[in-house]
């Protein structure tokens, strides 16, 4: 594996776990891993993987580069550097005026996901990771596991290209043309396992995540996701108790970041954890 030396490059962001450099002259982006651990190899190796698949789908994503370490130990991928660019939310926190036309351009982008069918065998079906996740979590009892499963088996099987993280900070724009980031999840099944974890970052989960993920306070995520709301389904707007059954199983999912008493008590199959208020 080649050394890549950070002297040559640019930091220009940063985030909890990664920070992001240019090249000199801004063609290529780098995205350094801040734990240095050979357990993140893997998944690395497939966000390659994956980003390369995507591509070859026709779905808008960054040109992947390879994987490279620092001097100091640390893990590192390049990329296609994507110029003027913003998350789409971030862009709107800064200007809510673009909510409306920058969630329409989201519901294209994630019909086009959608409508994608992926029978590659390296990418996982949604429903088998969550099965694998729910067989190993120790909090939650055998007889709530089967009562789950059972409500599983309820849920219908699709060959759609997922996301796997689906909502607006991983989705950025440059120029009018919308590209999907942080692929490292992505999966395949039915469309509202993404769906639902969109409405579960602007809708369920308390204030402080709004925040910490669009850059906007409760209210205005609420606002973003009905608009969004109305670009995907039209007329046919989805219902929220269904919608409920998969956020469930995207928390399940994603349960390294929620705390397990709080979902299993509070919403098995159509509860929601916290309060939602109206918009």
């Amino acid at each position: 594996m080649k050394t890549i030396d950070l002297n040559n490059w640019t930091l220009f962001s940063s985030r909890p776990a990664s920070d992001n450099y240019y090249n000199e002259d801004e063609t290529t982006m780098l995205k350094v891993f801040k734990l240095v651990d050979e357990s993140i190899l893997p998944n690395l190796e497939r966000e390659l993987e994956i980003s390369k698949l995507v591509s070859g789908l026709g779905i808008r994503t960054p040109e992947v580069g390879d994987i490279y370490r620092t001097a100091e130990g640390h893990y590192c991928i390049t990329y296609e550097a994507i110029k003027n660019k913003k998350s789409l939310s971030r862009a709107i926190s800064e200007d809510f005026s673009l909510a409306e036309p920058y969630m329409e351009l989201m519901a294209n982008a994630g019909k086009l996901i959608h409508s994608t069918k992926c029978t590659s065998e390296i990418v996982p079906d949604y429903k088998e990771i969550f099965v694998k996740a729910l067989k190993e979590e120790k909090q939650v009892s055998e007889k709530r596991k089967a009562d789950i499963l059972k409500k599983l088996e309820t849920f219908p099987d699709a060959e759609c290209c997922l996301h796997g993280d689906f909502h607006p900070g991983n989705f950025i724009i440059s120029d009018g043309t919308v590209y999907a980031i942080d692929l490292v999840g992505f999966t395949k099944g039915n469309n509202l396992y993404d769906i639902a974890m969109f409405y579960l970052l602007a809708t369920v989960l308390p204030g402080k995540a709004q925040e910490a993920i669009f850059h906007m306070d409760h209210k205005k995520a609420g606002q973003m996701w009905k608009l969004f709301v109305k670009y995907y389904f039209g007329e046919n707007e989805p219902d929220l108790k269904q919608l409920c059954d998969y956020a469930f199983i995207n928390m399940m999912t994603h349960r390294e970041m929620i705390l397990i008493p709080i979902m299993v008590n509070l919403c098995l199959m159509g509860l929601p954890p916290f309060p939602r208020k109206a918009f």
